[in-house]
């Protein structure tokens, strides 16, 4: 399986106008980050599914199918939140960044994560019915923060999932 983790990382590498990136479940959990954000990632990524469901129902009562992706101007900074089949990619940007770069970039990373994602689905699945109910399980000073694809990769160097 691809690493998620990587491919969200190679982001920010590729375009250095980008300060952070976000990889969100459409229930706002988040997969991969990579970057310094003020919120934690459970919160960033509840408040990001609940702007773009707010964005969305705009667009609908707007007499629009669906919202592509959604892009935001702040005093310093840019944020553009790509829709993809399960959820969503977020780039946080410097003002100045070049959206076309950012949209070409963020087109090639939703490829590559939404193949790896559909590979891992019935595994996500299956993760998210044992999480649905708990609150994020806070890392220990030694370990790295987690995420869910790197847990789906730990368990298959293991042993590999059932399937």
């Amino acid at each position: 399986m691809s690493n998620v983790q990587k491919v969200v990382h190679d982001i920010r590498e590729k375009v250095p106008e980008v300060v952070g990136v976000a990889l969100i479940d459409s229930d706002g959990i988040p997969i991969a980050w990579s970057g310094e954000f003020d919120l934690a990632p459970y919160d960033l990524g509840a408040v990001l599914a609940a702007s773009h469901t707010c964005y969305a129902a705009l667009g609908e009562d707007l007499g629009q199918i669906e919202a592509q992706n959604i892009m935001v101007e702040y005093d310093n900074l840019k944020l553009v939140h790509y829709r993809m089949p399960r959820g969503s990619l977020v780039l946080l940007a410097e003002k100045h960044a070049p959206l076309g770069v950012i949209r070409m970039e963020a087109k090639r990373s939703i490829q590559i994560l939404t193949s790896t994602m559909m590979s891992t689905e019935k595994d996500r699945a299956r993760l998210m019915r044992t999480l649905k109910f708990r609150g994020p399980k806070a890392a220990t000073s030694s370990e790295e923060s987690t995420n869910l694809i790197s847990l789906l990769e730990r368990k298959e160097r293991i042993g590999g999932a059932d399937r």
